[in-house]
């Protein structure tokens, strides 16, 4: 057994000294810590209000050229809104050669074509207006069934055919047998004295007449149909949209844009037609339009002789 006979005081004043010693050491790495990190956050300050201003420079270019491209651009701005302008205009100019070719493949061959034009009744259809020549009234039914074939024709109308084909008139007191007679034309009688007198009273053609403008020597007056042919005019709506560019509207929008492209459009107007015959450019009786006009693998020919199928 060991015994501790020394007095308290003494044990005490060791553990005393051993806490001054350590509290000493903790506060000079306490104040070692402090003045390093002081010096770390001002250096780190430093670097942050550099990279800061470095920064602001960048900006404050940034902003200048940004300035700098606005001016610009304000100066530029007409050119570029006319050049959209033109753009778009240019685009717009083959709606209507497309709109002609695609409704070409269901133009009958036999249908002597004399002119086309589109009008546009709003944004999305227009009404095609064809005139042409036909001789018979199957051509004429005919050509109405094969416009329905479009598949974007939504309505056909037509007008202008003049029945010339005879027919059998009813019978009267003095014509018993019912001879065949053109339009206009009254009972051929059956006695043949009244025949005779029939025949000469209506009278018969002896020479060149130049019906329809043929076989003259005038290249600015339209041809009409020939002896025995009509010319009748059909109207066809469809569901496609040929509306010119609004120049006003687009320039507005260019504008709104801040020089972007775009496009507006403009009310119903009339629309670029083919030329028709005796045009200027173009022969009398066959025209460069009609032949642009005429259906696709319809086997239809162009201009006078296209009233000689």
């Amino acid at each position: 057994m060991k015994l501790n006979l020394l007095p308290t005081y003494v044990s005490k004043g060791s553990q005393a000294k051993t806490a001054t010693v350590v509290a000493v050491l903790l506060a000079i790495i306490g104040i070692v810590g402090a003045v390093a990190m002081i010096f770390i956050s001002k250096g780190q300050l430093t670097a942050a209000r550099e990279d800061a201003q470095s920064k602001l420079d960048n900006a404050a270019q940034a902003v200048a050229i940004s300035k700098q491209a606005d001016d610009t651009m304000a100066k530029a701005q007409m050119i570029i809104r006319n050049t959209n302008l033109a753009d778009a205009m240019l685009k717009h100019s083959d709606v209507y050669p497309d709109l002609y070719n695609s409704l070409k493949p269901y133009i009958p061959g036999f249908f002597g074509v004399r002119s086309m034009t589109v009008t546009p009744n709003d944004a999305k259809t227009s009404t095609v207006t064809i005139t042409g020549t036909v001789k018979t009234f199957q051509q004429y039914a005919d050509l109405m069934i094969a416009l329905y074939r479009c598949p974007f024709a939504t309505s056909v109308s037509r007008a202008g055919y003049t029945n010339v084909d005879p027919y059998i008139p009813g019978l009267t007191d003095t014509d018993q047998n019912g001879r065949p007679v053109k339009p206009g034309d009254a009972n051929v009688p059956d006695d043949k004295y009244q025949r005779l007198a029939y025949y000469q009273q209506r009278g018969t053609v002896t020479g060149f007449t130049g019906t329809g403008g043929y076989g003259t020597t005038d290249t600015t007056t339209a041809r009409g149909p020939m002896p025995g042919y009509s010319l009748v005019t059909v109207q066809v709506v469809i569901a496609k949209g040929v509306q010119t560019p609004d120049p006003g509207a687009t320039l507005r929008l260019q504008t709104a844009a801040g020089g972007g492209g775009g496009t507006a459009t403009a009310g119903p107007g009339a629309g670029p037609s083919i030329p028709g015959p005796g045009s200027v450019g173009g022969p009398g009786a066959a025209p460069a339009g009609v032949s642009g006009a005429r259906g696709g693998g319809g086997g239809g020919k162009k201009g006078a002789g296209a009233d000689s199928d």
